[in-house]
């Protein structure tokens, strides 16, 4: 008999006892017996591990600067949850040469350490050229890791001129003093090179023109030589602007950073210019006979404020320009409650210290009480600036001129006027005015109206505010004579 079949034998034996001595005691016995383990059971356990990142990168300074060192600083982390010890390598890589730095890392759990790397140039490195850089720790495997795939940082740099030039935007200007409307003029931008070295010859950027936050225009820009530090360069666009009041020109020096510079946040600038109804020689927002009579005084010479077409002569097609506006009243802006000519901090403040009440000269809408109507026709127009004198032709006394009559192509101007203007003879003296016969769409003004001119914009703008407070959109549409009714 086999030693096999001899063992199996015995375990039966064994089990038929058992199983008889089970009968005998209980029947539960057997059961107990049975499910004895023959192991001792053990609570399950995770394998502690170690696992390094490189969790954060820093360069200083950024963008490098040809020729000048830099650092490279690395944040390594203990992903894991067993200290991590032992001596190993935070490496750098993309940058001129590869650098790495030993380290004895002793981090518990959830700790980090930052390692600095340090250059000292770029190198032959181009310039603004992308480059990509790798940051790695342990990249030797010297130190057990539960994850050896994650040990990598990547990003990408550049590297600049060492200094950077500065494009600015240091003027902007328009061709006439005192612009005009429907006259179209120059509008001029003066960029600046405020680096401390040039902009290279052959750099392209561009320049864009706005009016009132609208473009305007957009000029391209191709340098034909370079642009030492301190010069400037003037470029310019032609703008034609129909409606009389304040407009903002702005101009914005290389919007798409075509141009590396050391500031991208300086490159814009604005500025406020008055247009003035053609015609309105002294300023008073109103074109009639004392306008006539300063342009009559300088027909004939190169005055550039009655020169409207600016052909350089104060001419028939000038003299046509100001009859064609003749009997206009276009007031300027409400608001300008102090007479400083600017509508300000301290209009708003008398605006609101008279809420409520019946003052006349802050109840721009002659509707008896200053309410928040008011308030809305002065927040329309805050910031807004009323033109002085300044530039305008002065009133004259006496005017002897000889220009003939008005020529057949003005028919349809004076047709405005209704009735002819009668030029004075070379013999004539006194102030010349007109003798045209009473239009009876002409503005007429009352005492009230008269000394205070915004009143009749603010009836414009009472109107466009009550409107917007209903459900119902609707459309104003008016004249010269409907604002003056």
């Amino acid at each position: 008999m086999s030693k096999f079949s001899k063992a199996t034998g015995s375990i039966r034996r064994w089990l038929r006892q058992l199983f008889a001595s089970s009968q005998t005691h209980s029947p539960g016995l057997f059961r107990q017996h049975l499910y004895v383990p023959l192991f001792e059971q053990m609570e399950p356990r995770m394998l502690l591990s170690v696992d390094l990142v490189v969790s954060e990168v820093s360069i200083n300074p950024y963008p490098l600067v040809q020729g000048e060192p830099f650092s490279v600083t690395a944040t390594i982390s203990n992903n894991g949850d067993e200290r991590a010890n032992g001596k190993t390598d935070v490496a750098a890589y993309g940058f001129h040469v590869p650098a790495s730095v030993s380290v004895n890392l002793d981090l518990a759990p959830g700790s980090s350490i930052t390692v600095p790397i340090n250059f000292a140039d770029t190198g032959k490195l181009g310039l603004d050229i992308w480059y990509y850089w790798t940051v790695k720790v342990d990249p030797g495997n010297t130190i057990k890791e539960s994850n050896e795939e994650n040990n990598e940082l990547f990003g990408i740099f550049h590297v600049v001129p060492d200094p950077l030039v500065d494009l600015v935007v240091e003027d902007i200007t328009v061709s006439r003093a005192d612009p005009i409307t429907d006259r179209a003029v120059t509008i001029t931008a003066v960029i600046e090179n405020r680096g401390e070295v040039a902009i290279p010859k052959h750099a392209n950027f561009s320049v864009d023109f706005f009016a009132d936050g609208s473009s305007v225009d957009t000029q391209y820009i191709t340098l034909s030589s370079s642009l030492a530090s301190g010069e400037t360069k003037s470029i310019s666009t032609t703008f034609l602007e129909h409606a009389r009041g304040q407009h903002e020109i702005s101009a914005v020096v290389d919007p798409a950073d075509s141009v590396l510079e050391s500031n991208e946040n300086n490159n814009d600038r604005s500025e406020l210019f008055y247009w003035h109804l053609l015609g309105d020689l002294n300023h008073d927002f109103k074109v009639d006979d004392a306008d006539l009579n300063l342009f009559l005084s300088v027909y004939g010479t190169g005055d550039t404020n009655a020169d409207f077409d600016q052909s350089g002569v104060v001419d028939q097609d000038d003299l046509d320009g100001l009859i064609s506006n003749f009997g206009i009243y276009s007031p300027p802006p409400a608001g300008d409650l102090d007479g400083d000519r600017f509508i300000n901090d301290a209009d708003l403040n008398l605006m609101l210290s008279s809420l409520g009440s019946s003052n006349d000269n802050t109840d721009l809408n002659d509707d008896g009480i200053v309410n928040d109507i008011d308030l809305k026709c002065l927040l329309f127009n805050f910031g807004s600036s009323i033109p002085s004198g300044t530039g305008a032709l002065s009133t004259i006394e006496n005017v002897h001129v000889s220009i003939g009559p008005v020529r057949q192509e003005s028919t349809i101007a004076e047709q405005a006027v209704r009735g002819p203007v009668y030029i004075p003879a070379a013999d004539a003296s006194g102030p010349v005015t007109t003798r045209a016969a009473p239009r009876s769409d002409t503005p007429v003004f009352t005492h009230r109206q008269a000394r205070s001119p915004f009143r009749q914009r603010a009836r414009l703008y009472d109107e466009v505010f009550q409107a917007a407070t209903q459900a119902e959109q609707r459309t104003f549409w008016w004249n010269e004579t409907d604002q003056h009714n």
